[in-house]
């Protein structure tokens, strides 16, 4: 549109009085018509909404009946359960997880709902873990969970039906101290165990990492009770008292199960000579006892093993030293053993020399060897180190506590005692509380040039504002502590795909 102002558009330039009016006279007709272009554009704006609106409710109409005729949905239910089947884990027993299979898939529709919790198959494999207690948790958050993931066993397992059973259970090993105003009423270390009873006549393949005192209901299952079982699989911490119920392994008839052909024992006590197995049907065998002495697991144990296992094909062994013994020159042939790996606890090689002479294993595809000394622990670090720059040291403290600081402290009725001591470093340190330390450290702050503190807990009392104005003097500080993390609920732990574990009983 052509203006007799289009010089002055877009300029800072003021309209002088004559001009006004013949401005506000060239503006009526296009503001009118811009007024009706904007009810145009909402006419047909409202049009648009209606053509939309019907539209969405008639594409809703048709899809619902294309639904219809989904082919998915005329699938023969054997195809969909093969589907269902092909979702589950295949390298690991199925989790308490709703975001795998097999509870996602009941959850996508109430047809898919009904199908999964009827087919029982779907339920034959689970991994139970007991959750980690963390001394810093909450007691009433570990409780609610125990008890939801025994109710969701329960339900679980008897979703299965008359299915064989493959189950993995990874317990707490760790019942270490815990500070006292901490400890949670631990759910009982059998409870789980109980869970999984009454559907031992079903039993196929078992994995069992749990205290020693609750594997001993195992006891209470006859060679009869577990028909099935094809695979088991112990592991338990380190004793805590002198009458373990693990000397009940050597009475533990599930090891005599009549279908029993692979084993894996991981910190047993007792001779493993002495296990009530059928050696003669054992395929696959692995025995990592933590016992010494007598019932030490040496090469000639080794050599009786093997020849009781003619149809033996995998074969895992610790192996602890022994003096040398003049062997009959015997040949034991294992025609089946492929795979060997050996874990020596201070056995020389000359000695496994000896043995390997004396087998005959054609079909042998893999072996490892591997050792370590009896020396090791001798090399790890102690928990807690006093030193002085000066000729006086003081190492190899044990774990320091409160009871021992105030022996350190300078007062007025105790002696200046250790009077060079400039440095303080303690680690792994748990029992000594923040306040204690705070009050050893202002007591030598003359002598101290450094105090390094690693805390094996949370920090209780924040005493760094209170240590700060010693670090003009010269004093350097380092203490750390714990993360206050929340408590471990994954339902993957003990599993090659879960979260990382710091215990050595995973079987995988």
């Amino acid at each position: 549109m052509s203006s007799p102002f289009a010089s002055r558009l877009g300029t800072n330039y003021s309209a002088q009085d004559k001009e006004i009016d013949e401005i506000k006279a060239l503006l009526v007709e296009p503001c009118q018509k811009l007024k009706d272009l904007d009810d145009e554009i909402d006419a047909m704006r409202k049009a648009l909404d209606n053509l939309t609106e019907e539209r969405n409710t008639l594409s809703a109409y048709v899809e619902a009946h294309k639904a219809l005729l989904s082919p998915f949905r005329r699938l023969p239910r054997d195809i969909i359960e093969a589907i269902f089947m092909a979702c589950l884990p295949t390298h690991r027993n199925c989790v308490m997880s709703a975001q795998e299979a097999p509870v996602i898939l009941g959850r996508i529709c109430n047809s898919w709902r009904t199908i999964s919790y009827s087919f029982l198959r779907l339920w034959s494999s689970l991994h139970i873990v007991e959750p980690v207690y963390e001394y810093n948790s909450n007691a009433s958050l570990y409780q609610a969970k125990v008890a939801q993931r025994l109710e969701v066993a329960h339900i679980w397992l008897r979703r299965s039906g008359t299915c064989p059973l493959s189950i993995s259970l990874q317990s707490n090993l760790d019942n270490g101290p815990r500070p006292v105003q901490t400890i949670a009423p631990l759910a009982a270390p059998d409870v789980w165990l109980n869970v999984l009873l009454p559907f031992a006549f079903r039993w196929k393949h078992i994995r069992l990492v749990a205290p020693s005192v609750a594997l001993a209901i195992l006891s209470h299952l006859a060679e009869n009770d577990v028909p099935l079982l094809r695979r088991l699989e112990l592991a338990h911490g380190p004793e805590r008292s002198n009458n373990s119920s693990n000397h009940c392994l050597t009475q533990y008839s599930v090891l005599r199960g009549p279908d029993l052909s692979i084993i894996s024992l991981v910190g047993s006590t007792v001779n493993s000579l002495d296990l009530p197995l059928r050696w003669s049907q054992v395929t696959d065998l692995t025995l990592f006892p933590s016992s010494s002495g007598d019932n030490a697991q040496t090469c000639e144990v080794l050599f009786e093993i093997l020849s009781r296992c003619p149809k033996l094909q995998v074969c895992k062994l610790l192996i602890h030293n022994s003096a040398e013994r003049n062997m009959a020159n015997i040949i034991i042939e294992c025609p089946f053993l492929h795979t060997l790996e050996l874990l020596s606890h201070g056995a020389p090689l000359h000695t496994f020399g000896r043995l390997l002479r004396r087998l005959s294993l054609p079909a042998l595809q893999d072996f490892k060897l591997r050792g370590f000394d009896n020396h090791r622990s001798a090399c790890r670090p102690p928990s807690g180190v006093l030193t002085s720059q000066s000729p006086f040291m003081m190492g190899g403290a044990p774990d320091p506590d409160d009871d021992v600081f105030p022996a350190l402290q300078v007062s007025p009725d105790q002696p200046f005692l250790f009077p060079a001591l400039e440095e303080l470093a303690i680690g792994r340190c748990r029992t000594v509380s923040d306040e204690a330390l705070l009050r050893f450290v202002t007591s030598r702050v003359r002598t101290l040039k450094l105090v390094d503190i690693q805390f094996d807990r949370e920090r209780q009392v924040d005493i760094l504002p209170s240590l700060e104005p010693f670090a003009e003097d010269g004093l350097k500080t380092s203490i750390t502590y714990i993360p206050i993390l929340p408590p471990s609920f994954s339902p993957r732990i003990g599993l090659p795909d879960g979260p990382p574990t710091f215990s050595p009983y995973v079987l995988y």
